[in-house]
């Protein structure tokens, strides 16, 4: 999937702390960023917006894969499953360093339930809970060492390269317009964004990922 945002709409996820969309990008190692623009965007770690972000994402995501489950979609279930586990050791990677260095985190549950033969919500249901029990204990555990009314700074040096440090002096245009609008473009423009990436990125992608694209021929 591609998705597209206005520069500004972007901004204000990262405000608004959003974790696994906008945050979790700042901090991608250059090797696996394919094109960086020379937009810096600024980022300060709220532990109260955090924390709401957590909870939502969590509750999100766990009525997603409950009802994945009933459905029989196991496998899709099994994947949404681990995604409230990642964003709960992202947000602790965040409070203890100030960045996210570990992207890796949450593989050793994503193997697990891949290899399980289980296939039923309440297979999982104990092992999931705790695990998040367990996270959530060490989250609130840390935020609760925070003064409500201080904002923690992402520490400049923690950012990678292509991104400036939160002090950036860009500033988001004011507008009285909704800030949550973003850009919408149809199927057709989509594709061509997309035909004219993977031409470019031809020598770095399998030859097989080409023929999943009937429209790419």
């Amino acid at each position: 999937d591609i998705n597209i945002y206005e520069k500004s709409y972007w901004q204000h996820m990262l405000d608004e702390n959003v974790l696994i969309t906008a945050v979790a990008s700042l901090f991608i190692p250059p090797s696996h960023v394919i094109k960086a623009g020379a937009h810096h965007f600024r980022f300060f770690l709220d532990y109260m917006k955090l924390k709401n972000e957590v909870d939502h994402y969590r509750g999100k995501h766990q009525e997603i894969f409950t009802k994945l489950f009933k459905r029989q979609r196991h496998e899709k279930a099994k994947k949404i499953m681990v995604h409230p586990i990642r964003c709960c050791q992202f947000a602790l990677q965040l409070l203890e360093k100030g960045c996210i260095y570990d992207y890796s985190c949450a593989n050793e549950y994503t193997f697990f339930v891949r290899q399980s033969n289980a296939c039923t919500w309440l297979e999982f249901e104990a092992w999931w809970l705790e695990i998040m029990y367990n996270l959530d204990t060490k989250f609130r555990e840390k935020t609760n060492n925070y003064k409500e009314s201080t904002p923690l700074l992402s520490s400049p040096s923690k950012l990678t390269s292509h991104y400036s440090s939160s002090t950036s002096s860009w500033q988001p245009p004011e507008s009285t317009e909704d800030p949550k609008k973003y850009w919408v473009v149809s199927i057709e423009e989509s594709q061509v964004f997309f035909t004219q990436f993977l031409l470019k990125n031809r020598e770095i992608i399998a030859e097989e990922e080409f023929t999943k694209y009937d429209w790419l021929q």
